[in-house]
């Protein structure tokens, strides 16, 4: 594995995309692998199965693993930088620059910060690990992030598979279906937004109940 990958982002985030490229490696000499799994977005998206090495059992494990949660909205994307692999392969990173409406756990309100995320091959075609689509602008939920300890990539990333909930545009009550099958993930996704809120402020010690909350 390309020793470069664990310093540009220092992350669980890196062993997704560490599998990616021993996955896709000279794919631009070879015919493009199939789909593992369903993704939503550009038909042509390559779908690659990884493990992170964090996994939470319980919404307390995953919020304790994070360096910060947050309610936020993405405000735009574009390219970050290349991931070279080992045998000329590699992945352009996608940067989330990410509107915080509120801290749920860690750091401060008020703020922007950008999330970075396997993207793209160096030919263009979308990258998506495990299936689950890539942040596009509008987008607003709960996300659970970690901080790289890298100097020249000061971003987040979403801790794991368990660690992006978004809400359906269409029912602000609810959350998206994120395509993985985790018992976790199946739990959070099915809260209504504002329980699973108040849920990570306790998990995070800082909730305090005010009139009106439900």
């Amino acid at each position: 594995m390309n020793r470069r990958l664990l310093l540009l982002l220092a992350i669980p985030l890196v062993v997704a995309v560490a599998v990616a490229l021993g996955t896709l490696a000279g794919r631009d000499r070879a015919a493009p692998p199939a789909p593992s799994g369903p993704v939503r977005g550009a038909p042509d998206t390559v779908v690659v199965p990884a493990e992170s090495s964090v996994h939470a059992s319980t919404l307390a494990q995953l919020v304790g693993a994070s360096d910060r949660v947050v309610i936020g909205r993405v405000l735009g994307t574009g390219r970050g930088r290349l991931m070279a692999g080992s045998s000329g392969g590699g992945i352009v990173t996608r940067l989330v620059r990410l509107q915080v409406e509120e801290v749920l756990a860690g750091g401060e309100t008020g703020e922007e910060l950008i999330v970075e995320e396997p993207g793209w091959l160096t030919d263009g075609t979308p990258v998506s690990v495990n299936g689950i689509p890539g942040s596009e602008v509008g987008d607003l939920g709960i996300w659970f992030l970690v901080r790289s300890t890298d100097p020249e990539a000061p971003y987040f990333a979403v801790i794991n598979d368990q660690g992006r909930y978004l809400v359906d545009p269409h029912d602000e009550t609810r959350f998206r279906d994120v395509p993985v099958a985790d018992p976790l993930i199946d739990e959070l996704e099915r809260q209504d937004p504002i329980i699973l809120r108040h849920q990570v402020q306790e998990a995070a010690g800082v909730f305090r109940p005010s009139r009106g909350d439900r």
